[in-house]
């Protein structure tokens, strides 16, 4: 588990699904990005809630090719967290 100031992103690595834990359960607005190595946006999606309205989320990754990727999480499209993660 990779930790940041605002959230981290675990397991890592992964192989289905990848968990994005808040540090705080006040945002809103959030959205993500996933970025492969060569920076080509690969997965985008908006985060209506977090899940059971606590402060993580979910994000199926099983369609990504094996590999190291970037997710970038915004808030009101302000960069909260931005960390890499590899894809078995």
């Amino acid at each position: 588990m990779k930790e940041n100031e605002n959230a981290f992103v675990y397991p890592n690595p992964t192989t289905e699904l990848l968990t994005c834990r808040l540090k705080s359960n006040n945002y809103k607005n959030v959205n993500y990005s996933v970025y492969d190595v060569n920076g080509k946006m690969v997965l985008k999606n908006i985060v209506n809630n977090p899940v059971s309205n606590t402060e993580d989320f979910v994000i199926d990754v099983s369609s990504l090719l094996a590999g190291t990727y970037v997710i970038s999480i915004y808030e009101n499209q302000n960069l909260i967290n931005s960390s890499k993660f590899n894809k078995k």
